[in-house]
C-alpha cells in the first residue's frame, strides 16, 4: 500500500494545484516577483501578514500561488538528537574561535601571555 502511494506521488510529481494562501515551511519564488516589488509584508496586507499576506499580494498583482502536493518537504532536526546539525554548527564555531586566537597571536608578533588586553 505504501509503496503504491509513492508511485502515485512520483507520476504526479508535478501536479499543481491553485492556493488561497501559503505556509513558510518551503517557497519557490520566481525572482521577477520580488523584482517586481512584492514580498513578505511585515504589516497586515489584505488582513494576512507574512507568507499568506505573500500570497495574498502576488494574487492582487495577476501572479498565480500554486501548490505541489506531492513534493515532500522533510525538515532537520538541529536540536533535540544527539550528533545532528547543532554538533557540526559547535565544531565549525570551535574551529574559528581557534582560527580567530592564531590571527590574533600573528598580529602581536606571536606573543602568549600578559599584554594590554588583559589576556594571559
Amino acid at each position: 500500500m505504501a509503496h503504491d502511494n509513492r508511485r502515485k506521488r512520483l507520476k504526479n510529481l508535478h501536479k499543481e494545484v491553485p492556493l488561497d494562501g501559503i505556509g513558510g515551511v518551503n517557497i519557490l519564488v520566481k525572482a521577477d516577483i520580488h523584482r517586481s516589488g512584492i514580498n513578505f509584508p511585515c504589516y497586515a496586507f489584505e488582513n494576512q501578514a507574512d507568507t499568506e499576506g505573500f500570497a495574498a499580494m502576488a494574487k492582487r498583482a495577476g501572479y498565480g500561488v500554486w501548490g505541489l502536493p506531492n513534493y515532500v518537504v522533510w525538515h532537520v532536526d538541529t536540536e533535540e538528537k544527539e550528533g545532528n546539525m547543532v554538533k557540526r554548527g559547535k565544531e565549525a564555531v570551535e574551529r574559528l574561535e581557534k582560527k580567530k586566537a592564531e590571527m590574533m597571536s600573528k598580529k602581536r608578533g606571536g606573543r602568549k601571555g600578559k599584554g594590554g588586553n588583559g589576556g594571559g
